[in-house]
């Protein structure tokens, strides 16, 4: 694994990303990060949620759990919902900067029929 991409490197630019203007350098410079993210999220959805959990360690800010919910989260429960959905459940028990994330995500694009939907 490269140093660059270690769980605390991604969430650190990732959290940058996130947090500048379209268009500017930290943007350009960080879009690997939301890259990859996107990329764990469907490949490696454990991975992607121990970097979820990072970036809220990290910063807490109405903007990062946001667009953690309505990204990164949201992309796994369509994606991999029925494969993660107990794990998820797990962790969010014990962490609730991540059910508050989790509440970012639109429940209509999950699918109800895995029982994923009723346990977010």
């Amino acid at each position: 694994m490269n140093l660059s991409e270690d769980n605390e490197s991604i969430a650190r630019a990732w959290i940058v990303f996130t947090l500048s203007e379209p268009d500017s350098d930290e943007y350009e410079l960080n879009f690997w990060a939301f890259q990859k993210m996107s990329d764990l999220s469907v490949d490696d959805s454990y991975r992607a949620l121990d970097i979820v959990e990072t970036i809220l360690r990290m910063n807490k800010s109405e903007k990062v759990v946001g667009m953690l919910g309505a990204g990164i989260l949201e992309d796994m429960l369509v994606t991999r919902g029925s494969e993660i959905i107990d794990y998820l459940s797990e962790r969010a028990a014990s962490n609730p900067d991540l059910v508050k994330a989790l509440g970012g995500a639109w429940k209509y694009r999950i699918d109800p029929i895995a029982g994923v939907k009723r346990r977010i």
